[in-house]
């Protein structure tokens, strides 16, 4: 049973950092960084969001790998 859920964007951003290296594709958005956070309060947390049919199973996979429930992607 998941205890909190976090609703909003899920984004795929690129980021370049200070030495002007690019991490490209790095997953990212509300929804996610919620999520993350609210783990500091229980173990069973969930995402609703939405994505693309192209990266679905990536996103999921993402997700899942942070410990996090994605069946509400």
């Amino acid at each position: 049973m998941i205890d909190v859920v976090t609703v909003g964007w899920l984004t795929m951003d690129d980021i370049v950092l200070l030495d002007h290296s690019c991490r490209p594709g790095v997953l990212g958005g509300g929804a996610l960084y919620s999520a993350i956070g609210a783990q500091v309060w229980s173990d069973s947390v969930g995402v609703h969001s939405v994505t693309g049919r192209d990266v679905y199973k990536d996103v999921r996979a993402r997700i899942a790998s942070s410990g996090l429930d994605g069946e509400g992607i």
